[in-house]
């Protein structure tokens, strides 16, 4: 739960969260559509109501609103301390137990931080339901397509499929919140060694951030007077290039958003800490239903 209080813009749709047991595990892949927020209007459904859930890959932990958490029948209790990427300290309570349906699979949950989103999303913002982090899908092979709007839950046959066409790059699996938080830091070379930098689905910022102590590293000013463009190869034909932003206080070497990952298709291996990357535009050799 290193930083999930955000405004972030992929959605997952046609979902349902209920207070039950997990379904076991098709075979098959699964797919699931996305949509964006503050562009086409997602649903997630609950209780025979649309409401949305942001899917942030930088969350950490799956929170749902107060007003999910009652119609479940949870009382939510305890404390789950996470820190926002500045170091900022968040006391939240949970509900445990909870399981999320996507499509016909549900996947279970072991505890979801409670809280309304609506309140740092905007006052124009749509309404939201509470946000879907990789905790959701620990031990579990996923790939997100945000060129096409598709979230894959891999089987064992597709991942060996799609990794076959794909480019493996170095990652951490980041475990906070006494280890029920799951976020996936990737290695970024520099003349030092490999900075690690957050994956995060959930940051539309325009710009690479980039803590204090790293950006020299990378021909940044670490003053943050004065934007530098960078270029760095992740793997053989995965650069990550831009504008950079030097943020005071950062509690990770960096943060990369959707302007650098919607042009990749990204395979998480959560229960092997392995990762991929795929040229968004190539076609989509991995079957899934």
């Amino acid at each position: 739960m290193r930083r999930f209080l955000k405004t972030a813009v992929v959605v997952v749709s046609a979902c349902r969260v209920m207070a039950a047991q997990a379904a076991p595990a098709s075979q098959a892949a699964k797919s699931v559509p996305l949509g964006t927020f503050r562009g086409q209007q997602p649903t997630l459904t609950v209780a025979g109501q649309d409401e949305p859930f942001l899917l942030d890959t930088g969350g950490g932990i799956t929170i749902i609103s107060p007003t999910l958490a009652k119609a479940e029948g949870c009382e939510p209790w305890g404390n789950l301390v996470g820190f926002r990427m500045t170091g900022q300290r968040l006391d939240l309570p949970h509900c445990d137990g909870i399981a999320i349906d996507l499509g016909k699979t549900t996947y279970r949950v072991p505890s979801v931080a409670v809280f309304d989103i609506r309140s740092i999303a905007g006052k124009d913002a749509p309404p939201l339901a509470g946000s879907l982090a990789l905790d959701a899908f620990a031990n579990k092979a996923i790939t997100i397509e945000l060129g096409t709007h598709r979230l894959i839950v891999e089987s064992q046959a597709s991942l060996a499929v799609r990794t076959k066409h794909a480019t493996e790059v170095p990652i951490r699996l980041v475990r906070d919140a006494e280890g029920l938080a799951l976020s996936v830091v990737v290695g970024v070379p520099t003349s030092k060694g490999l900075a690690w930098m957050e994956l995060d689905t959930g940051n539309d910022d325009a710009v690479i951030v980039v803590s204090k102590s790293i950006a020299p590293l990378l021909s940044a000013d670490p003053a943050g007077q004065s934007p530098r463009h960078i270029k760095v190869a992740l793997a053989s034909g995965i650069v990550l290039e831009g504008g950079t932003k030097v943020v005071e206080g950062l509690i990770m070497d960096g943060n990369i958003g959707i302007r650098f990952l919607r042009a990749w298709n990204i395979t998480l291996d959560l229960s092997h800490g392995r990762a991929w990357f795929a040229p968004a535009t190539e076609p989509v050799r991995a079957s899934s239903g």
